[in-house]
């Protein structure tokens, strides 16, 4: 099993995110004619806060499946921002364009979905594939400290990236909730949240679907 902790850290703005229009350079003393098109929000913009180092991986080790069940809006990227961080380092000087996470968004959409429907074919076509920049670093394990190669990726895009090849890699069965239809992991990886063939991805949904069967019998 490719067991390799990912070691990642990663900054976040305190101020938060916005999503807004590109910055428009206007020569001092000219007016210009702001457009509806111009306002339309296309780019994801720092607030200019102190930044603060977060390890997001450490407590979401499936990130990437809830980055993959992102609505195509400038809102949700905004969220999600909010909450870990943007995409790349350029997210917290200079912003990041809401088309780059769109197509983020899409391709580890598709990816998930394959992986889901055909677990072989997404293997044959990560081959070869866009890999990720990494690090290689050691660190010591918890709770006897013994001596691990972590890997270290360059970006939040890369790390998540690096979430789905380990996860394909390791033969885990993406798949989702019998009633929420949330993707989730099951088996006996670290990342795993449910165990081998479980069809609901929490026990608050299995609860539910128990609850929606009894109802419909005695209807």
């Amino acid at each position: 099993m490719n067991d390799f902790p990912i070691l990642f850290e990663w900054d976040l703005d305190t101020a938060g995110y916005t999503a807004g229009p590109e910055a428009q350079a206007v020569t001092p003393g000219r007016r210009r004619r702001i457009t509806a098109q111009d306002a339309a929000p296309k780019v994801l913009w720092p607030r200019g806060g102190p930044p603060q180092q977060r390890r997001p991986l450490d407590k979401f080790p499936h990130l990437f499946l809830y980055f993959a069940q992102l609505e195509l809006t400038a809102q949700a990227c905004v969220d999600f921002a909010d909450r870990y961080g943007p995409l790349t380092r350029a997210g917290n000087t200079e912003g990041e364009y809401l088309e780059k996470w769109f197509r983020e968004i899409q391709w580890m959409r598709s990816a998930v979905e394959l992986a889901t429907e055909d677990l072989a074919e997404a293997v044959r076509r990560l081959v070869g594939g866009p890999g990720t920049k990494l690090a290689g670093v050691i660190d010591l394990a918890p709770p006897d400290e013994r001596a691990v190669l972590g890997l270290v990726p360059e970006d939040l895009a890369e790390a998540m990236r690096l979430q789905l090849l380990l996860a394909v890699a390791n033969g885990w069965p993406l798949q989702r909730c019998a009633r929420c239809a949330k993707w989730f992991e099951s088996g006996r990886g670290a990342a795993a949240t449910r165990r081998s063939g479980a069809r609901f991805c929490s026990d608050h949904c299995r609860a539910a679907h128990n609850n929606a069967q009894r109802t419909t019998l005695e209807a």
